[in-house]
């Protein structure tokens, strides 16, 4: 090569080189590389090093090939525990590439040798070979260099075999496991996959845009069957004795719906009139005690609803859901096999519970509403998933109200809606749109701002534009994108299209959803009204829990936290309503937003909820009332006695609606109050004020009762029992001293079980607990899962810090319910600390290390610090905080520190009024 061509080639990749890093560049001096060929192809080794550390730092996939199916062998030993497995994945090139790059977890042995991986053309057709690969643990890529290019369009078979161990980790494949009915531990294997687990189980392309087609074969052991997205096609007896079952092929799906069972679960069925089989599985005693049947009744229902109303049918030919023994959530919607907690697939007629039905009915009907809105169309990316749980959180309640309408759960919704409304308070909350860059951040999206935020986005939007409107837009966006990945602006513009059909032209759904979507929070909307001119001014403002952190807001783009442009300031003529007539705003609750008034409006409110039409304000607008003033009280928006008198009204109050909505503001007083203060007593016996009427009303029958009287006498009689309320501690301590005498707790309400056993605990001693105790290990999950939470009531230290250590040992409770230990430790008064000091001795080699991947880890931290009210609190959790990887829950710690901050600043703006009103109460009593 010509000296100059070769010295000016080198002076353009210096630039190149620089960036290379410093240490190659000092190392090579550009005297020495500019001597000969040998030094420039030294030059093009370093180069290609660097795009392929790039590649390799990417947390996404270069989609230089995409896969189109999965044909995948796996072999299931449940007796050693391993998994044999081999993928053969059909890819076709997207651009000339000399790499493929897909994901494998590094626990995942590839075995090599004579059964390395290998690439060929399909139908034979010539390709590269694959001359090395490689796993990188930082984002669980296997890299695959070939010694040629592969062709654009050139469609290759990519064959791969491995191996892998069976761990209890609830991610990924894993093993669980259960005790039958003659005492003998049975194992099974499944799944959960999402959002990042398939690449735990076989190397794929685990992305939920890049869909494939899937054929499974699964080899076990012949005292097991086995279970996968469709049915099985044919099964093949081995004469060692195993069976292989070859399974139909899936339609396109992504990698995170792919699911299997191998095990001994036993199930009930039914084919629908349209021909799909629906069956319910779960542990053999759990079905022949008819467990399933509830559920299964439902699915059939729900499937049946969300098929008409949507326009598309369900489009598999079966339908399985599974009771796993060993699952980390509710539920998981695997298209045509769901996996469920036990608790929210199987019901006890025998036993009946409002609240149990109610469990079972949500769960079953979000998970089937994910058949459409997930599994038929998936968002692109994690930033999107609040179109698949956010819509589906709100369809869930539309499926179970169709199956269950005395529940009347879009009530219930208000209630639930308020717990995403507490964390978008903070200055620390998200968008429900939240791009991810890193793949640690996805598992911070699965919480209440994407499901609960995103389901009362998703009732504002049907109620803005209407029943007709509402079902057009979505029949079209999933018949249009059916077996595709959507982004929202594909959603919104469905529903631009259908109201411009509709002659409705001049709304633009996306623009009016990005100012809900795209920014952080919720706005308040104050009416101040002119009493001589009849006029109202209607202005809004972002809402802060904590008002001295609206420094920390990021800038919005929608002009200072601005929301819906219906928000806007405007002057609205009452129309004759008079001086005295009060005016209430956000009817029913649809609307993502808090509410308050000039104070004569809150006055002439108060009043009418003290008299006897105080019923005129539906039953959801009386606990959001209630709710509003003491949040506005708390962001220094509202007097706190003005909110403290309108809850005075409760004692007249008989709807659990109301009561359920009015608990939680008036609980997190409570919380704070507990924390050291000499005032607790007196609210207690506020709150016995405030319910005993209630209380004595619903007394304590174990009759069949409606839903709405169920959950009534629930609310009343837990909040009278938490209170110290004399005559409902009294009983439940004679009921729980009955079952010790009788070792039988048939006369104990199912309903009220779970408040019975925790107040009996926590008025009790050692023998108490250590009784429930023992019922804990015997009972079945429903009956372990009530007690799991009763033995973290007793007051007892060291009864509690056992407790603890009893919940790292799988052998005594599930892993999945060590969480709901510490959780319910650290939710009463006595507990605070002993749980705090716990977690964080056992951080790293416990809680990070067992519920970090699989994405429990944010809901227990939030749980731990949430009553976190003095300065010592805030100082534990930032020293904890500091300089640690938080994984999953960094912006879990990071909400905590915030809520902390603001409740410190709550003692210090209203503890004195709030005492000052209470003994005014009392003396006027």
């Amino acid at each position: 090569m010509n000296k100059i061509v070769e010295l000016l080639l080198m002076l353009c990749l210096l630039p190149l080189l620089r960036n290379v890093g410093c240490d190659v560049f000092e190392r090579q001096a550009l005297a020495d590389i500019s001597h000969s060929l040998d030094d420039l192809e030294e030059v093009e080794e370093m180069l290609a090093w660097k795009r392929e550390e790039q590649i390799l730092q990417s947390t996404r996939l270069p989609n230089n090939v995409i896969p189109l199916h999965y044909d995948l062998r796996l072999e299931v030993d449940l007796q050693e525990f391993v998994v044999l497995g081999r993928v053969t994945v059909t890819v076709r090139c997207q651009v000339p590439t000399s790499y493929i790059l897909l994901h494998a977890s590094d626990k995942l042995e590839i075995v090599g040798g004579d059964s390395q991986p290998i690439l060929q053309g399909q139908d034979g057709d010539a390709s590269p070979t694959i001359i090395s690969w490689s796993l990188h643990s930082e984002n669980d890529f296997l890299l695959l260099k070939l010694d040629g290019e592969l062709t654009k369009d050139g469609v290759y078979n990519l064959k791969i075999h491995f191996r892998n161990v069976l761990s209890d980790h609830q991610f990924g494949l894993y093993r669980s496991s259960y005790i039958n009915k003659n005492k003998q531990k049975r194992y099974l294997v499944t799944t959960h996959f999402e959002p990042t687990g398939a690449r735990k189980a076989f190397p794929c392309f685990d992305e939920p845009a890049l869909k494939a087609t899937f054929k499974v074969t699964l080899i076990h052991q012949a005292e097991y069957q086995a279970m996968s997205n469709m049915p099985v096609e044919r099964s093949v007896k081995r004469e060692d004795g195993w069976v292989k079952d070859h399974f139909m092929t899936s339609p396109k799906m992504a990698t995170y719906l792919f699911a299997f069972v191998v095990s001994d679960l036993t199930s009930v069925g039914l084919k629908t009139r349209s021909g799909i089989e629906i069956n319910v599985s779960a542990r053999p005693s759990a079905i022949a005690e008819g467990k399933g049947a509830y559920s299964l009744g439902i699915s059939e229902k729900i499937l049946t609803y969300f098929g008409d109303y949507l326009g598309v049918s369900y489009p598999l030919p079966k339908l399985d859901l599974a009771a796993i023994p060993d699952f980390p959530m509710g539920g998981m919607e695997n298209w045509g096999l769901i996996m469920f907690e036990e608790t929210a697939l199987l019901y006890d007629a025998e036993a009946p519970s409002a609240k149990a039905k109610q469990k079972v009915s949500h769960v079953v009907s979000h998970e089937l509403a994910h058949m459409w809105f997930g599994d038929l169309v998936t968002m692109k990316w994690w930033d999107g998933i609040w179109l698949n749980e956010g819509i589906t959180s709100y369809f869930e309640r539309l499926g179970a109200d169709f199956a269950e309408p005395d529940l009347k759960v879009l009530d219930l919704l208000t209630c639930e809606v308020r717990a995403a409304m507490e964390k978008d308070s903070l200055a620390s909350s998200r968008p429900v749109y939240q791009p991810v860059h890193r793949t640690s951040e996805i598992g911070e999206l699965f919480d209440d701002i994407t499901y609960l935020k995103g389901a009362s986005l998703m009732r504002m939007l049907h109620h803005s534009v209407g029943e007709n409107i509402f079902r057009k837009a979505f029949q079209n966006y999933l018949q249009n994108n059916a077996y595709s990945s959507t982004i929202q602006e594909q959603l919104w513009e469905e529903f631009t299209q259908a109201l411009a059909q509709d002659g409705q032209s001049d709304l633009n759904v996306k623009s009016m959803m990005d100012t809900w979507t795209l920014q952080m929070g919720y706005p308040v909307v104050t009416f101040t009204r002119d009493y001589s001119s009849g006029k109202m001014d209607v202005t809004q403002q972002h809402f802060l829990k904590d008002a001295s952190a609206s420094s920390n807001v990021p800038d919005s783009k929608f002009g200072g936290q601005r929301f819906s442009h219906y928000l806007d300031t405007k002057v609205i003529d009452l129309e004759g309503a008079g001086t005295e007539d009060w005016i209430l705003g956000n009817v029913e609750q649809v609307g993502f937003y808090r509410v308050n008034y000039d104070t004569k409006n809150w006055r002439l409110l108060i009043n009418h909820l003290r008299s006897d039409r105080f019923q005129d304000i539906p039953a959801v607008n009386r606990g959001t009332l209630v709710d509003d003033a003491l949040n506005l009280a708390s962001a220094s928006m509202l007097d706190i006695t003005v909110a403290l008198d309108l809850s005075q009204y409760l004692v007249r109050e008989r709807s659990h609606v109301a009561w359920e909505l009015a608990k939680s503001a008036l609980g997190y007083i409570s919380d704070i109050l507990s924390s050291g203060t000499d005032v607790y007593k007196k609210w207690q016996d506020y709150m016995v004020h405030l319910i005993t009427l209630f209380y004595n009303d619903v007394s304590w029958t174990d009759e069949e009762l409606t839903f709405q009287e169920e959950m009534g006498q629930v609310v009343a009689v837990d909040i009278a029992c938490e209170n110290g309320q004399h005559d409902c501690v009294a009983r439940a301590k004679a009921l729980f001293a009955r079952w010790m005498d009788t070792n039988d707790n048939s006369h104990i309400p199912e309903r009220l079980k779970k408040t019975v056993y925790c107040t009996a605990i926590e008025y009790g001693g050692k023998a108490q607990w250590e009784f429930g105790w023992q019922r804990y290990q015997q009972g079945d999950t429903t009956e372990q899962l009530y007690l799991l939470s009763a033995l973290a009531c007793t007051k007892d230290m060291d009864i509690l810090k056992m407790y603890l250590e009893k919940s790292k040992d799988k052998s005594q409770i599930r892993q999945q319910y060590a969480a709901d230990v510490i959780q319910g430790i650290a939710d009463k008064k006595a507990g605070k600390s002993v749980a705090w000091e716990f977690f964080v001795d056992n951080w790293e080699d416990f809680y990070f290390k067992s519920f970090n991947e699989n994405g429990a880890l944010p809901s227990i931290v939030e749980k731990i610090p949430q009553h976190f009210c003095t300065d010592k609190d805030l100082e534990n959790l930032l020293l904890f905080t500091k300089d640690r990887d938080l994984g999953t829950a960094a912006r879990t710690f990071q909400q905590a520190v915030e809520s902390t901050q603001a409740n410190i600043r709550w003692r210090q703006n209203n503890l004195d009024k709030v005492q000052k009103w209470l003994e005014e109460k009392t003396l006027s009593t």
